[in-house]
This record gives C-alpha cells, sequence and structure tokens, in this order.
C-alpha cells in the first residue's frame, strides 16, 4: 500500500467536530481527488478578504472560528492515535460550517 493510502486511510477515521469529514477520495495515476463534507460558510480567507459573497464576520465569530481551528489542530497533534501536524494552516484551509463553526 502506498504511503497516500496509508494517510488517506488515517484520515478517513479521524473523527472530532473540529475537523471536516474526509467522505472519500479518487487516486488513479497522478490525479487525486479528495471529497470532504460541504461547508455551507466558505472559508475563514473568503471572509476575511472576500473574495466569495460571504456576510462579514463579527470578531466574536473570527475568535469563535480561530478557537474551533486551534481545537481541532490540537486534536491533530495530541488527541489522535497518530501524531499528524498540518503543514499548511491558513485561512484559506479554515472552513466555516453552517452553524459558523470553524473547522481544519
Amino acid at each position: 500500500m502506498s504511503n497516500f493510502c496509508k494517510d488517506i486511510e488515517i484520515l478517513s477515521q479521524l473523527r472530532n467536530p473540529n475537523l471536516v469529514p474526509l467522505i472519500g477520495y479518487f487516486y488513479h495515476k497522478s490525479e487525486v481527488i479528495l471529497v470532504y463534507d460541504y461547508m455551507a460558510n466558505c472559508s475563514l480567507c473568503s471572509h476575511l478578504y472576500k473574495t466569495q459573497n460571504c456576510d462579514r464576520l463579527t470578531w466574536k465569530r473570527k475568535l469563535n472560528i480561530c478557537v474551533d481551528a486551534a481545537q481541532g489542530l490540537d486534536f491533530l497533534q495530541t488527541g489522535s492515535v497518530h501524531t499528524i501536524l498540518h503543514n499548511n494552516v491558513n485561512p484559506g484551509n479554515i472552513l466555516i460550517n453552517d452553524k459558523w463553526a470553524g473547522k481544519v
């Protein structure tokens, strides 16, 4: 089994309210597609830089989203069986669900 398949197997088993659930994947030759749960309120980046028609966030909501993301990262690093380091944390990779919760 390739390293990619092992990584996907580990990621698909992770369950935490602050992580975007991995639903499935497609891997063929050099093409890779990961399928995640739909996040209704775009990414944090789209709100901070208004790249999409999303409502602006209040400071309280921004803070809550950042705390949610931090809790997700903490789970990846300390709360799961495998230590997972997210090597690309940025506002585009923090997604916001329909209840305005931030997810990594």
